[in-house]
């Protein structure tokens, strides 16, 4: 997205340069054509003047157009957002003249964080037990997840302790802990006032 504002920029600056030089060129074939002309007649330069800027009137205002078809909106109105495209990704910022011929519904004319199903928050997954922080709130709930408003996991569920299962130790979420135990189809003990790692994996050697 930054590399075609990027791009657009360039070509505005381009056509820019091509106007300055069109201009130069133009008062150049004016002085050969006219020139003599004048020094013959003995007339006053001024006289021709407004021919001149009529001229130069016209050349300016047609390069205008050319240049405004870039899409001045798009180099300074910025970008919408695309809470789904049409290829399936998600909360996705794209240039207001093509975001909504990409996204698979309306888009939102506003930035990514400021609309409420792409905002980041803590996703929350029920079976596992697992967290992940910054998720989107779309697609948190697409995956069966659940959403906090708190993008950096401080939410009880995403807590972790020492997780005791038979001689082992791991540090986790308490749903993680139990998941583990169901599967491994042993006793499961979780420990919320173990807070670190290391103290965690220390207590498995005091175990053994």
């Amino acid at each position: 997205m930054k590399r075609q504002i990027r791009q657009y920029k360039t070509e505005a600056i381009f056509q820019i340069i091509m106007l300055i030089c069109a201009s130069i060129a133009f008062a150049y074939i004016v002085n050969e054509n006219i020139g003599q002309e004048i020094k013959e007649n003995k007339n006053p330069a001024w006289k021709i003047l407004p021919f001149v800027l009529v001229m130069i009137g016209k050349l300016l205002f047609s390069d205008v157009k050319s240049v405004s078809a870039v899409g001045v909106s798009d180099l300074s109105s910025g970008v919408d957002t695309c809470v789904e495209s049409k290829d399936g990704k998600i909360c996705q910022e794209y240039l207001s003249s093509e975001c909504n011929s990409k996204c698979k519904n309306a888009c939102n004319p506003s930035r990514r964080e400021l609309v409420a199903d792409c905002k980041p928050g803590t996703c929350f997954d029920s079976v596992e037990g697992t967290c992940q922080a910054g998720s989107p709130k779309i697609l948190c709930e697409k995956n069966g997840g659940q959403w906090y408003n708190d993008p950096f996991e401080n939410i009880p569920q995403c807590k972790r302790g020492c997780c005791v299962i038979g001689e082992q130790t791991a540090f986790l979420t308490e749903r993680q802990c139990f998941r583990q135990g169901n599967v491994l189809g042993v006793d499961e003990e979780f420990k919320p006032e173990i807070r670190t790692e290391i103290q965690c994996l220390a207590l498995a050697k005091t175990q053994e």
